[in-house]
């Protein structure tokens, strides 16, 4: 007579001691988050980010402050606002990477260069710290993808207004033909 099970199920035996699973929980569950805080340093380093000029002192700085082999000091706390700080300029480098790394993948196939190897190089060099929070990792793909596809969008939009432009032509030229 057939079995109701339409496989065998394997007999699998694991030898784990119970410090291994407490390590393995403590690791996955037990980690305590820091709390974020809004400080006012945090709030007037962020202001770097309006300053409209790209090689300013104080944005450079601030950079390079935000950078992964800089010497920071460790906090107890995340600051939010150099959170979202960190996430825009990451969002940006991230943006000019990718950039970049269209680019040089062209000339690396025409002209059999290896310059896509040492802009990775640099890039991984010169990468800045990850955002640690939500918000900051939304801001920091709002930043890498949002902004260029907003320009793109208005881009395509005034191609079509001069696509537009380009048929009203056409048509003159045929009212002008008629006369």
């Amino acid at each position: 007579m057939a079995s109701n099970e339409p496989f065998k199920k394997k007999k699998l035996e694991y030898n784990v001691d119970q410090s291994t699973v407490d390590s393995i929980l403590k690791k996955r569950f037990g980690t305590e988050k820091k709390p974020k805080k809004f400080t006012w340093k945090g709030l007037y380093n962020f202001t770097s980010i309006l300053d409209p000029s790209p090689f300013s002192e104080r944005k450079l700085a601030r950079i390079r402050d935000l950078m992964e082999g800089s010497d920071a000091e460790e906090k107890d706390y995340i600051d939010t606002f150099e959170d979202l700080e960190k996430a825009y300029y990451s969002g940006a480098q991230k943006f000019g990477y990718a950039i970049g790394d269209l680019v040089t993948a062209g000339i690396d196939m025409v002209a059999n260069t290896d310059l896509n190897q040492k802009l990775t190089e640099v890039y991984e060099d010169n990468k800045l710290k990850e955002p640690e929070t939500l918000t900051g990792k939304v801001v920091e793909v709002l930043t890498q993808y949002g902004a260029p596809s907003s320009a793109a969008i208005k881009i395509t939009n005034r191609l079509r207004r001069l696509s537009w432009l380009l048929k009203l032509r056409v048509h003159q030229q045929r009212f002008l033909d008629l006369l």
